[in-house]
């Protein structure tokens, strides 16, 4: 079991997802992955129970969160979505699961954006400097692969801040 005290201070290093090429067109030009695309890497804060997520992680449960960033123009976003832990052998073996991102398709057309309202968290596997390290690695490959590609994962390096609701 992950040390909870240190799940709930790290800010660790994290990579936002969402497919790239062969998406059905959609009316809004703007997607929420082009909100918080940044060259820079985009700090978020994430707040839920995370008694729950991690009891919920060998399970499709959705658990109710709060994510929040700075966004272009220095504009503060906050939304109540759900997040669900992912994966197979992931949510497994890492000491922090990987996560889907479930965001409100209303609160986005509000906002102007496009439909599509899921983005995929890829999480730190393990809590030391190597764990950071393959992160980084993926993201680079990730990168490289849409250089290749037109048909590759939008990616995104964020730093995330984990904050339990209960105050544990």
């Amino acid at each position: 079991m992950p040390n909870l005290k240190l799940l709930l201070t790290a800010a660790g290093f994290s990579l936002l997802l969402t497919p790239s090429g062969g998406m059905p067109p959609d009316t809004a030009s703007t997607s929420l992955f082009d909100l918080i695309h940044q060259d820079e890497i985009l700090k978020i804060d994430l707040q839920t129970d995370l008694d729950q997520l991690l009891a919920n992680r060998n399970t499709d449960a959705e658990v109710a969160a709060v994510l929040s960033f700075t966004g272009p123009n220095d504009r503060d976003y906050r939304f109540e979505i759900e997040i669900e832990c992912r994966g197979k052998f992931r949510r497994r073996v890492c000491d922090f699961p990987p996560l889907k991102l479930n965001f409100s398709k209303r609160d986005l057309r509000e906002l102007g954006l496009s439909r599509f309202d899921r983005l995929k968290l890829v999480t730190h596997c393990l809590e030391d400097q190597k764990g950071d390290d393959y992160l980084l690695k993926e993201y680079l490959i990730y990168r490289l692969y849409a250089e290749l590609s037109p048909y590759h994962f939008r990616s995104q390096l964020v730093q995330v801040q984990y904050r339990d609701e209960n105050g544990k």
